[in-house]
């Protein structure tokens, strides 16, 4: 008998039954319901999950839990599902408004609040441990600002959900963190991430990358005051904006998905989430991640070598039929001494020479080799990337030759750092018809969906 039958006749039986069920049979009926309920959820319109695993619920929720170190498995419970997102940092002050109820708290103890809406007002230090908010003073190390019911945070002209945490460094600068729950997060983020006019299954695969990233990142940075930042640094985060935007398909398609994320693990020992990289276009081959990110572990799902056709026809795809790129080495060599200091002895930019070393799948540059003074330094092909300008040399998988005063860029395939997921090539396999599992799969081969939490 199958799986499939075997929990028909579970929820068959408990349908008819007229009499209680024994908390024995409560158990089992719960565990066979459970079992159909992990069939089900997840990309919609399919039946079969990646790789069938148990239903892990949340404990109560509380509000200082500290998250499990790295490749511990994951713990659904209290502060875990709450995402530190930093918006601002750098500032002697923040402008923030609350448009309903609101209470004010300094180190978790209530100081101000109010029934009626939070006016729009400055947030400033005073002093050492000391505050300003509007004409009220305050002293404690950190001020946290809490919408309650349905009250909604203003900060810098954006809506938020959950609410603001601020904290001052040494020089009396502020960072305005927004603390929010993973799945809130998770909604601002898809559509501020990927067009919202890719295919569903694409934007369904986009959220459950999004979720296990953000909570990868919250199980690594626990010693930190934030988790995430809300720029390409982590994921674009708009807060309400980017879940409401293109008639909520953003928070339609994390509401589908809610809690599920994807894992690895060895045979016979339990799965872990990993840092689910993803990009625009890979140009037809994706990346290793121990040749972009050599400090996190090379687990398969990350390896790289997938040959994407669905990406074919795309903007970024091929452009080959475009002019070279000339860029001065000048204009980017304050940008490479910080990345790479060691290029300092190469005798400045007139008298370093660059060259393409080691390559990967498709002729993707995995090394980069710039000699002067006769010595020669070897540089992850990404990092010079980003030293040149991520929208300039906008991928590794392109031809790199020098002419004296410049760098030449020509052939180009792709957008981005080619690791995990290609969102050009997510749509086209959602525009062929495949579910987003069978695009999960693809791209992160080897990999568990898994459904966390409900």
């Amino acid at each position: 008998m199958t799986a499939r039958r075997l929990i028909r006749r579970a929820a068959l039986f408990v349908a008819r039954r007229r009499r209680p069920l024994s908390l024995c049979g409560v158990g089992l009926t719960a565990v066979l319901l459970g079992a159909w309920a992990v069939l089900l959820v997840g990309c919609p319109g399919q039946s079969e999950p990646l790789t069938p695993t148990p239903d892990v619920r949340p404990t109560r929720q509380t509000r200082n839990t500290p998250p499990p170190t790295p490749g511990d498995p994951w713990q659904p419970a209290g502060d875990n599902l709450l995402m530190r997102v930093r918006l601002v940092s750098g500032t002697d002050r923040l402008t923030v408004a609350v448009n309903g109820p609101y209470r004010v708290l300094v180190d978790d103890r209530e100081r101000a609040g109010s029934s009626d809406p939070m006016p729009e007002v400055t947030l400033a230090m005073a002093g050492a441990g000391r505050w300003t908010l509007g004409g009220t003073e305050l002293t404690g190390r950190r001020v946290e600002i809490l919408p309650l019911r349905a009250s909604t945070l203003r900060l810098g002209g954006r809506l938020y959900p959950g609410f603001l945490r601020v904290v001052a460094d040494a020089s009396a600068q502020l960072a305005g963190i927004n603390v929010v729950h993973v799945e809130d997060y998770v909604a601002g983020v898809v559509t501020s991430e990927m067009p919202s006019r890719f295919g569903r299954s694409a934007l369904e695969a986009q959220a459950i990358v999004a979720r296990t990233y953000a909570l990868f990142e919250r199980m690594t940075h626990r010693a930190q005051e934030w988790d995430l930042e809300d720029s390409e640094n982590s994921q674009v985060y708009r807060g309400l904006i980017g879940a409401t935007e293109a008639g909520g398909i953003g928070a339609t398609v994390t509401r589908q998905t809610r809690g599920l994320v994807l894992e690895w693990g060895l045979p016979g020992e339990p799965t872990r989430i990993f840092p689910t990289f993803y990009h625009s276009t890979c140009g037809g081959w994706t990346v290793s991640v121990r040749f972009v990110k050599p400090k996190i572990a090379p687990v398969p799902p990350l390896e790289g070598g997938v040959k994407c056709d669905w990406c074919s026809g795309t903007k970024y795809r091929d452009r080959a039929a475009d002019a070279p790129v000339r860029v001065l080495k000048s204009e980017f060599w304050p940008r490479l001494l910080k990345a790479e200091p060691a290029v300092a002895a190469l005798g400045g930019p007139a008298a370093t020479r660059v060259a393409p070393g080691q390559a990967s799948y498709g002729g993707r540059l995995v090394t980069v080799l710039m000699t002067g003074g006769g010595r020669t330094v070897t540089m992850r092909a990404d990092d010079f990337r980003r030293a040149v300008g991520a929208r300039v040399m906008l991928s590794t998988l392109v031809r790199l030759s020098d002419d004296g005063r410049n760098i030449v860029l020509s052939d180009g395939h792709g957008w981005g750092h080619g690791m995990g997921l290609c969102q050009a090539g997510a749509d086209g396999m959602a525009r062929a018809g495949s579910s987003c599992r069978d695009i999960l799969r693809f791209y992160y081969p080897g990999a568990v969906l898994k459904k966390l939490y409900d």
